[in-house]
């Protein structure tokens, strides 16, 4: 997830019951942001337990289902 993905993403995206690093900085200002359990974006080099992965995906492949937790894993779907 990048930090646009964040700022413009519904609330139930952002949480995800645990604490992880967006893919790229804030564009007002260069830390790396970390999202918390509860979805709330902060800056800075504090403590992080997670990564959340960003995946580019081809043509005509698309998520079709699931939150991208271990509990509920992203599923792919072709056009």
């Amino acid at each position: 997830m990048t930090y646009d993905d964040w700022n413009l993403g519904n609330r139930d995206a952002k949480c995800t019951e645990t604490n992880y690093w967006l893919a790229n900085t804030a564009t007002d200002y260069a830390y790396l942001c970390y999202v918390n359990y509860r979805g709330d974006c902060y800056s800075g080099a504090t403590a992080c337990w997670g990564v959340r992965p960003v995946v580019s995906l081809v043509s005509g492949v698309y998520v079709s289902g699931g939150s991208g937790t271990e509990a509920d894993p992203y599923i792919l779907a072709k056009e």
